[in-house]
């Protein structure tokens, strides 16, 4: 059982669906483009590249180097004293480089519990055309 459409319903998306016509060639419907603006990932980058003096937590030298490396050589440093905020800098890589690409095997390597053998099958086969038999 469907609902009938008032004249009402039919009028309004008649109209609405004349609105979804394409535009003419060399034509736009949103002259002004999408908002200019910095994205969280463009402002996150130009912070990363900016240097800062600093001494290497590895070297125990002093220079100049990129926000970036960094949190790199912290992040090394944290994860050989076995401590550290990893989630903060796993967010901040995954912001800039995305996640890493997760591989996931379907190879089944032994038989599934409950699974029946071939002979097993056979005689349920058998069973099944004997019972469809006597029921004809």
């Amino acid at each position: 059982m469907t609902k009938k459409k008032t004249e009402k319903q039919l009028r309004a998306y008649a109209i609405g669906k004349a609105n979804l016509k394409p535009c003419k060639p060399g034509h736009t419907n949103n002259p002004n483009g999408r908002p200019k603006g910095k994205t969280m990932t463009t402002i996150l980058k130009e912070i990363l590249d900016k240097k800062l003096i600093v001494v290497d937590p590895i070297e125990k030298k002093k220079g100049s180097k990129e926000i970036r490396e960094i949190l790199m050589l912290k992040l090394v440093a944290k994860a050989m004293l076995g401590k550290g905020n990893e989630k903060v800098i796993d967010m901040i890589l995954e912001r800039l480089e995305g996640k890493p690409k997760q591989h996931i095997s379907t190879e089944i390597s032994e038989k599934p519990k409950g699974e029946i053998s071939d002979k097993e099958d056979k005689a349920i086969q058998e069973n099944l055309k004997q019972y469809i038999a006597k029921s004809q």
